[in-house]
């Protein structure tokens, strides 16, 4: 089944060093809206970070940072305080 709508999502608030992002995959806008809205609600439990796809991993210094399929890091997205 063809899910075309995507998000790619970096769970915790401080994440572990070499945390990789969770695909989730829906078959429509709405669902995957649907379900950014519950994250949304649930944050502040537990913290996330949402990523333009997969190539990111979280860095020893806790940035997250773009990286090839092997996981070696490109460039950084995000530090963190």
């Amino acid at each position: 089944m063809n899910k075309p709508f995507e998000i790619f999502i970096i769970w915790g608030e401080v994440p572990e060093q070499g945390a990789r992002p969770d695909r989730y995959a829906f078959s429509t806008e709405a669902e995957r809206e649907a379900f950014i809205y519950g994250v949304s609600e649930m944050s502040g439990w537990l913290d996330y970070t949402q990523v333009p796809g997969r190539n990111y991993v979280v860095s020893e210094d806790h940035e997250i940072v773009a990286c090839d399929d092997n996981g070696d890091p490109l460039e950084p997205l995000l530090v963190y305080a």
